[in-house]
């Protein structure tokens, strides 16, 4: 045996047993193992909401039903510095039994199974020094995107220009000052500069330009400039600033992601679209500048699109088109994009607009996993399928004994579709009215028809119970009501 493999079982072996020290020496059922103490941080979960059970109200779960019954099931992620992840993890286990709350609070828990995985060390917080960010907004939108702009930007060393309209008679008695917002992102640990501006949206957007190109220049360090939605997410700053690596900055550069239904680039242009974050090289910027006053008068709708055309009337430079970057035109259901056997995407937009998915509560695995398990496809031994930090499903139209399990590859050679497993993207999302059959062929294919009889459990809490350990509940809702309940609880050893 060596060292390392000695190192892990012991490890494993102590992860086991102080489990079963809680759960033996305290007289603990199953649903109080490793219960939040007072210093349990909810992410973007609601602790005063009340509960049919009172013993997963600290875990901000709500609208239970009576005879909802929970599921555990128990983790833990061994560091390893010498693998990557694969695009889907097989874990060598089932989905525990479910059990009626009732029967968790009078101690007949069945006896748990710890799993152990070995996954990618954590790497050090991104360097993102060389990237500014310019977001045109309003202080109240501002004030509600700050905790997730700090999930990727505090402490990597870049900054936000906010560009916002300043308080008016039509503001809220709430709305909140600059400096106000200023005291809030300092204590985020979050570099953000704000600028008012009684100027329409379309006008901040290109004014934004210069205020850019100002910061920029007046800070060696910074090679790009971005310019972001409000609701524009990075999930791995990592991999977003290995993405600008690819691309000289000392070079004119015009970077972004298009929409993904080619009708709208019909309508609206072949051009980076802002949600899905636009960047330039300062170089680029620099020669925008004379021009901004007269881009700002083309008769076009969009800021995006004045850019756009700004850059290729005044410049030789064209778009550059970075498939990870994601614009998310999609209407209704988004989960088959989150859900599909993708890597991470470098960006994603709407995700508190169009769709409603909570990014902040699917990035805290980050802090026991990593920021590159975000939506990591971990495949369980009976077809669960759990999307890390999102969902956990089990199709009604794929049966894994139709693989031939050497290389995935299916054994139907008569299908239409390809699989979940092959990558196809599951269409849950609506067609908005102006799309074919080719719409997103440039963008989202494969893709493949809506599961009507899957069973779907969305994330709703994330609780860290303490710095290695984070228990995420995900919940199956009909008509709001939640149904049934899957517990994962993660322990993290190692760095």
């Amino acid at each position: 045996m060596t060292a390392y493999n000695l190192r892990f079982v012991i490890a494993a072996l102590l992860v086991t047993a102080s489990l079963w020290l809680v759960y033996t020496l305290k007289g603990a059922t199953e649903i109080d193992i490793l219960s939040p103490e007072p210093d349990t941080k909810i992410v973007n979960g609601n602790a005063d909401q009340a509960l049919s059970h009172w013993d997963l109200k600290p875990h901000g779960l709500r609208d239970l039903s009576p005879t909802a019954e929970i599921s555990t099931l128990y983790l833990q992620a061994v560091s390893s510095s010498t693998r990557d992840f694969d695009l889907i993890e097989e874990i060598d286990t089932e989905l525990p039994p479910f059990a009626h709350l009732e029967e968790q609070d009078n101690g007949q828990a069945s006896p748990f199974e710890v799993r152990s995985l070995n996954i990618p060390s954590i790497p050090p917080r991104a360097d993102a020094s060389s990237v500014i960010f310019g977001v045109a907004t309003t202080l109240d939108r501002l004030e509600d995107s700050l905790e997730a702009f700090a999930y990727w930007a505090a402490g990597t060393g870049t900054t936000i220009v906010a560009l916002v309209s300043p308080p008016d008679a039509s503001s809220q008695s709430n709305t909140p000052t600059s400096s106000q917002l200023q005291k809030k992102a300092h204590s985020l640990d979050l570099n953000l500069v704000i600028h008012e501006s009684p100027h329409d949206y379309i006008t901040r957007y290109i004014t934004l330009l210069s205020l850019l190109h100002d910061q920029a220049t007046s800070t060696p360090s910074t090679t790009w400039a971005s310019i972001i939605d409000d609701d524009t997410f990075f999930p791995s700053t990592t991999r977003l600033t290995h993405m600008l690596n690819n691309y000289n900055a000392s070079q004119p550069q015009y970077i972004g992601g298009l929409t993904e239904d080619l009708a709208a680039i019909e309508e609206w242009g072949y051009l980076a679209y802002g949600g899905a974050g636009i960047f330039l090289s300062v170089p680029l910027l620099t020669q925008l500048q004379p021009h901004l006053e007269t881009c700002l008068n083309f008769n076009i709708v969009s800021g995006d699109g004045k850019l756009g055309e700004c850059i290729y009337r005044y410049t030789t430079t064209k778009l550059s088109v970075e498939r990870g970057l994601n614009q998310l035109d999609l209407f209704g259901d988004h989960t088959g994009f989150y859900e599909a056997v993708r890597p991470l995407p470098v960006s994603v937009h709407h995700w508190k607009s169009w769709g409603r998915y909570d990014m902040l509560r699917t990035s805290a695995v980050a802090r026991i996993t990593g920021a590159d398990s975000i939506l990591q496809k971990f495949h369980l031994r009976d077809d669960w399928w759990m999307t890390h930090g999102f969902s956990i499903v089990k199709y009604s139209d794929e049966d894994d004994e139709a693989l031939d399990g050497s290389d995935g590859s299916s054994a139907i050679t008569d299908s239409k579709y390809l699989t979940h497993r092959q990558g196809a993207m599951e269409r849950t999302f609506t067609d908005p009215g102006r799309t074919t059959d080719r719409s997103f062929l440039h963008s989202l294919e494969p893709l493949r028809p809506k599961d009507e009889g899957k069973i779907q459990y969305l994330i709703e809490s994330a609780v860290e119970e303490n710095s290695n350990t984070m228990s995420l509940y995900y919940v199956k809702r009909v008509d709001g009501v939640g149904k049934s309940v899957i517990r994962v609880i993660w322990t993290r050893v190692g760095g």
